[in-house]
């Protein structure tokens, strides 16, 4: 379920006429204004400087349904590289992903055109998760003790799971140009673990690559660590073992005697 579909928006004509464009008022670009997010966007009928700061939330809401020639021209037509990130990923969180159960966010809609209420609903979510209890307080004073409550706050809780992993499409283009880019997205990583959980197999053969390299870099990171572990252990048996006690001993009582022979010396040049 993408996020225009958690969302019932309400339709116009079931509150009242404001809003209500007059017949024939930009009919056509009021039911997909992608032209308006687009190069040249200026020359399209209703054309609103406004409008343009509704565009990444519209174009990755759209894409995320079905990606066209036009998504492919709108990335296309973005400034640098993270905003092209930043598009991908949103689309990507808006087809694979859903506002968790227990999320502390609601859903917020809105119309691309806010003079045109039958135009395209832009939803987005709204607000922030609690990441650590703000009744818990935390002393960072060092003179002067200073109590905080640090009411840490994350992006909202989703669940990836609105596509099975076995029922994704093999050539799915918004992942293939999110992998295109090399960017680690969490939502791929999401449906890794889903796939691993559920013990569901991948049918999009690039994704299933990128998943099967996280778990033989996390597999690699695990046997680093129990590799310097062991080490760790070695050392420390080989510290404790009974010739290496043997030889700390001797040490000892040559520095006992070693001090010994300093402190009588001094005693003798005293007298």
């Amino acid at each position: 379920m993408s996020v225009g579909q958690e969302f019932n928006v309400t339709k116009p004509s079931e509150y009242s006429d404001f809003g209500q464009p007059y017949s024939g008022y930009w009919e056509e670009q009021d039911k997909d204004p992608v032209n308006r997010c687009l190069p040249g966007a200026f020359l399209s009928p209703g054309f609103q400087t406004a409008q343009l700061g509704m565009c990444p939330d519209f174009m990755s809401q759209r894409c995320g349904k079905e990606w066209d020639n036009k998504c492919d021209l709108y990335v296309e037509s973005l400034d640098n590289s993270n905003d092209v990130r930043d598009f991908l990923s949103q689309t990507l969180s808006k087809k694979f992903c859903q506002l968790a159960k227990d999320s502390k966010c609601t859903i917020q809609c809105q119309p691309f055109d806010p003079i045109a209420q039958k135009t395209a609903q832009v939803c987005t979510y709204l607000g922030t998760e609690p990441l650590k209890d703000i009744s818990d307080n935390l002393d960072v004073g060092y003179y002067f003790p200073v109590n905080m409550s640090p009411d840490y706050m994350g992006k909202c809780k989703q669940n990836c799971n609105v596509i099975s992993p076995d029922k994704i499409d093999p050539k799915d283009p918004v992942i293939d140009k999110i992998l295109d880019i090399g960017y680690r997205s969490q939502v791929l990583t999401e449906i890794c673990k889903l796939s691993i959980d559920s013990k569901t197999p991948i049918s999009n053969p690039r994704l299933a690559g990128y998943c099967n390299q996280l778990v033989n870099e996390k597999e690699k990171i695990i046997e680093k660590f129990s590799g310097k572990m062991k080490a760790t252990d070695q050392a420390v048996e080989s510290f404790t073992s009974p010739m290496v006690k043997r030889m700390i001993v001797v040490l000892i009582c040559l520095l006992i005697a070693a001090v010994g022979y300093m402190v009588a010396r001094k005693y003798m040049m005293k007298k």
